[in-house]
């Protein structure tokens, strides 16, 4: 993207819906690596290219059990 990153890009549209979930795909582990000096937990939310199918597949699931989780709980919480 010409004008802003994923990161940027993510964290404003999360202003506006913090409920979206999202995770990156990217052939920069430079970038990211240096990302993670400041959010160490960023390779879970990260996808390599070349794309591998299963890690895809893992990463989505993960994501929507995340929310999944989240969602009951906030279920429970209103109650």
């Amino acid at each position: 993207m010409p004008r802003m990153c994923g990161i940027i890009l993510s964290q404003k549209l999360k202003n506006i819906d913090p409920t979206l979930l999202f995770r990156f795909i990217t052939a920069h582990k430079e970038y990211i690596e240096r990302l993670k000096k400041n959010k160490p937990d960023i390779e879970k939310i990260v996808i390599y290219k070349p794309i591998r199918l299963n890690e895809l597949r893992t990463k989505v699931h993960s994501l929507l059990s995340h929310q999944q989780k989240e969602d009951k709980n906030k279920l429970l919480l209103l109650i």
